[in-house]
Parts: structure tokens; C-alpha cells; sequence
């Protein structure tokens, strides 16, 4: 809308500035390229400088990405808000009370810009996208997906737990072997029975190790959502609260 109410006042300075509007157009167009082009390029150029870096230091993904998201992450730079702010921000006079030069052709291309990459680039997007079909960064798992790989992580570190420090046999372990599953389960089953301190105390230490596992596993898998690793250390946490108050 406040495009639209500009547009027209634009248009008249240009006139009376003696600037031909197929030219300011012309001008436009060229300026949309050549951001829709640098765009593209930059996309391309960090995750050649990810990959050379990975040589040297440790990155959040290390994998070689094939064309298409790059691709994709470029053609989605349409401008909008931001770039209409910046052209408004420019003075109508410096304070000396010289007009500021050609503002009304900023804010014309300004205009064109941004109506040129909403229509070309939102429009054709979805089709680039069912075009292209990229696969190098599928998404986030699903939440079964995640809650099943958290459990089986959760019962993997626990028997790892038991093994090192009570063996196949003991007494200690079997309970909190019992404990722990019920937990992870979610089971409600002997959620109030009396537990022994020897035992209430290596279960605390067992759900330390849990959120210890937790941690590391978000840090180092980039599909785990942050919302299913918040809820189990909640789960956590509210675990050991129980503990405490028994």
C-alpha cells in the first residue's frame, strides 16, 4: 500500500526531472539481475568456503552439498520491507538545503526491484523447488522418528552405565535397570514404590548421564528438532525432582 501511494508522486518528479521512465525501468531491471546473480553466487561461494574450512576446523555439517540447494537458497532473496526502508531513509535535502540527488529514481527502482523479485522469484519459487527435488539437507526427523532414536539412546547409555559399574548380576542394577525402563516407556507401573538410597542415588547419577547423552546428540545431530530435545529434559528434570522428593 505505501508503495502504491508513493508510486504515482514518484513517477511526476521523475517527469519533471526530465528522466525518461523506460529509462529508470531499464535501470531497474539491470539492478534486479544483478542482485538475483549475486545472490546465487554468494550461495555457491560459502559452501565452497564451508568445505575449504573443513579441511582445517570442525563445521556444523561437513557434507558436499550437490547444486540445488545452493540454487534454491538464491532464488529466494526477495526484497521487501527492508529494502523499501532503506530507500525512505534517504533525505528529501542535505542540511544545507540541497536536494538530495536523484532520490525519486532510488525510490522508483527501489520499487520496480522489489515488485520485480516478489513476482518473479515467489511466484516461480514452488515450481523450482518440485523442479529441482533437492535431497542434501532433508529436513528434521519426524517426532516419532526423534522420540524413538532418544529412547534407544537413552537405554543404550544406561545398560552401558549398568555394565561398567554393577556387571551382568546385582541386585542394585536390576532395579535400577527397572527404573529407567519404566521411565523411558513412560510407564506409570512402581512409579511410587519406596526406592533404597543406594539405589535412589545411582539412578540420579544414571538420569545425569541420560542428559549428558542428550546434549551431546543434539550437538552432533543436525536433524534431532530442538522442541522433542527440550521435552524429554523436561522429562528429565522432572524425573529427578520425583527422586528428590521420595
Amino acid at each position: 500500500m505505501l508503495l502504491g501511494l508513493e508510486l504515482p508522486q514518484i513517477v511526476s518528479v521523475l517527469r519533471s526531472e526530465s528522466i525518461n521512465l523506460s529509462t529508470a525501468i531499464g535501470y531497474s531491471l539491470v539492478i534486479a539481475v544483478v542482485l538475483i546473480a549475486s545472490r546465487i553466487v554468494f550461495s555457491f561461494l560459502s559452501v565452497f568456503i564451508r568445505l575449504a574450512a573443513s579441511r582445517f576446523i570442525k563445521v556444523a555439517d561437513d557434507r558436499n552439498p550437490c547444486y540445488k540447494t545452493p540454487l534454491i537458497f538464491g532464488w529466494t532473496g526477495m526484497r521487501g520491507v527492508a529494502s523499501l526502508a532503506a530507500a525512505l531513509s534517504i533525505p528529501v535535502q542535505f542540511s544545507a538545503g540541497v536536494a538530495f540527488p536523484h532520490r525519486s529514481l532510488i525510490l522508483f527502482i527501489t520499487f520496480v526491484v522489489i515488485l520485480f523479485t516478489l513476482l518473479l522469484q515467489g511466484l516461480t519459487l514452488p515450481y523450482l523447488i518440485r523442479r529441482l527435488k533437492p535431497s542434501d539437507y532433508p529436513d528434521h526427523l519426524s517426532d516419532n522418528e526423534a522420540e524413538k532414536l532418544i529412547s534407544q539412546g537413552f537405554k543404550k547409555s544406561a545398560q552401558e552405565y549398568l555394565l561398567k559399574n554393577f556387571g551382568e548380576k546385582n541386585n542394585v542394577s536390576f532395579e535400577l535397570r527397572k527404573l529407567i525402563e519404566n521411565w523411558i516407556d513412560n510407564n506409570p507401573d512402581n512409579k511410587h514404590e519406596r526406592i533404597q538410597p543406594l539405589v535412589k542415588k545411582k539412578y540420579l547419577e544414571l538420569l545425569n548421564k541420560q542428559r549428558n547423552w542428550l546434549l551431546n546428540e543434539n550437538n552432533s545431530n543436525i536433524y534431532l528438532d530442538e522442541e522433542i530435545v527440550r521435552k524429554f529434559l523436561l522429562r528429565i528434570d522432572m524425573e529427578e525432582a520425583r527422586i528428590h522428593l521420595e
